[in-house]
């Protein structure tokens, strides 16, 4: 006979993975009534079921429930608040890290920092996050690649790039995400000859690793926004194209927005018609790719180039129109 902890187990990991919360009310009940809660495993699973489901306050309630709670209660909470971001639950995260170390039952272990990491970029928080910081070291986590790809990312967003810097050189292993989330920093502080530095020397070290994908790619295009820099995003372009990442939304949005905010609307043009006859996503790559043309036509309308467009099926395509005041957006059928 199956003991009834399996069981619910069993049906909190179906229901959690069909983000079913009716489901998950019902067992709860059930675990009640046949004591079942005492189970920190069940337990966990229903802290994890409503973290899912994002209802977070009934989250909060379960966990509140747990009596001998481990790393994963703790684990299941934080990244619940972390995931749905924003300042409320951010600040939720961080004090939940410093209840957590205060109660001392439960150490926090790679998926605790990555979650708490997140909360302190989101608030823009570099002393919680420099505490955070110096425990994972004391630890010995930072040399999980998720783990550190989290603190590089507080750190360039706090503004503090050279110590995210750091944290990347000290990484033993770097994947395609902390190379991307290193770079972008580099380009959300307006560092373009850092990232295309960082740029090359993954050319150098990860082509044959697989690690120069489509995140590096879209990582490394928006930090070409500059005047200047339209010739380097040219050759990037021509990278995109010979790693055959032109198909990939992100990167051919990236591609397109390049070449609309440098005025160079005839490659735009040219890249929209490619993107815009992808098998796959075919509406979300046309959607995001249009905005950016009509976006830019829009706003750089001193140079005289606007646009024109007309979607069939599942093909668009768009005109040039010099002189005129508006964007048209046409649909036949």
């Amino acid at each position: 006979m199956t003991h009834p902890s399996r069981s619910f187990f069993a049906e909190l990991l179906q229901a959690t993975h069909q983000k079913s919360l009716p489901t998950g009310k019902t067992l709860q009940a059930q675990i009640i009534k046949t004591g079942s809660s005492s189970c920190t495993y069940i337990a966990n699973s229903l802290v994890n079921l409503y973290a899912k489901c994002q209802h977070l306050p009934e989250a909060g309630l379960a966990f509140e429930e747990i009596n001998n709670k481990d790393t994963v209660s703790w684990n299941c909470l934080i990244s619940g608040h972390s995931q749905q971001g924003g300042i409320s639950n951010s600040s939720i995260v961080m004090r939940l890290f410093k209840r957590m170390r205060a109660e001392n039952n439960a150490p926090p272990d790679a998926h605790t920092f990555a979650g708490i990491f997140a909360a302190a970029s989101n608030l823009a928080d570099p002393f919680g996050g420099q505490l955070a910081h110096a425990v994972a070291v004391k630890m010995d986590i930072c040399s999980d690649v998720f783990v550190g790809s989290s603190l590089m990312n507080m750190y360039c967003k706090s503004g503090f790039v050279s110590d995210a810097r750091k944290v990347f050189d000290r990484m033993p292993n770097k994947n395609s995400f902390a190379w991307a989330t290193m770079i972008s920093g580099y380009a959300l502080q307006r560092l373009a000859g850092e990232a295309i530095a960082l740029f090359k020397l993954i050319l150098w070290e990860g082509e044959g690793e697989g690690e120069v994908n489509e995140f590096v790619f879209t990582s490394v295009l928006s930090a070409f926004k500059l005047p200047e820099l339209i010739n380097i995003g040219k050759q990037i372009h021509c990278l995109v194209v010979k790693y055959g990442l032109l198909s990939v939304a992100s990167v051919g949005n990236a591609v397109v927005t390049i070449f609309c905010l440098h005025f160079v609307l005839i490659n735009a043009d040219m890249e929209f018609e490619i993107c815009s006859q992808l098998p796959m996503l075919w509406l979300l790559v046309n959607m995001l790719i249009f905005v950016a043309i009509i976006y830019c036509g829009l706003f750089n309308k001193d140079k005289r180039h606007y646009l024109a467009a007309g979607a069939s099926g599942q093909h668009v395509q768009y005109q040039y129109f010099h002189g005129n005041r508006e964007a048209i957006l046409s649909s036949s059928r």
